[in-house]
């Protein structure tokens, strides 16, 4: 009686290429993929200082320089202190931008925030997507708990703005 039961089908397929998105997941970022992601947060700051900034541009430049925060912290001091100064100046674009409606820069956030996507350009030369995965997971995990650069409106107020329209 036991020869002639059948196999047990598996629950879901074998993925094959498992593997391969382990290693790729752990291999550092390809030239492509790093000019990638610096282009986006580059493009975000260049249309935040000429005054054509949107809210998407904000929340893309600073999910950049927290994944930096958060990338720097093993470095040292020094990179962490970049990091701090370029998140500053965005909290002051970001409190302008309530006041006034739309986003600029100030001559602070001028000079503070291209050492920081500097910084953010150099960690992604070293980091591999797993490590950026996981420093803007942390990231939001610490905008949840009010300790990093939050988005330029709270959630709320875009579940209704997007509800209403």
């Amino acid at each position: 009686m036991n020869g002639l039961k059948k196999p047990r089908r598996p629950r879901w397929p074998a993925n094959r290429l498992a593997h391969e998105s382990t290693v790729h997941k752990v291999t550092p970022f390809a030239t492509e993929e790093t000019a990638a992601l610096s282009n986006e947060a580059h493009l975000a700051w260049h249309h935040l200082i000429n005054g054509t900034g949107t809210k998407a541009h904000f929340d893309t430049l600073a999910t950049s320089l927290n994944a930096s925060l958060i990338l720097s912290e093993p470095i040292g001091q020094a990179a962490i202190d970049v990091a701090v100064r370029a998140q500053q100046a965005m909290v002051s674009m970001q409190a302008r931008f309530h006041r006034v409606g739309r986003f600029g820069a100030d001559a602070q956030a001028l000079a503070d925030v291209p050492p920081g996507l500097d910084l953010y350009d150099q960690l992604l030369s070293f980091a591999n997507p797993l490590q950026l995965v996981q420093a803007v997971c942390k990231s939001w995990k610490r905008i949840a708990a009010g300790d990093v650069l939050a988005p330029a409106y709270p959630a709320a107020a875009a579940v209704t703005a997007g509800a209403g329209a």
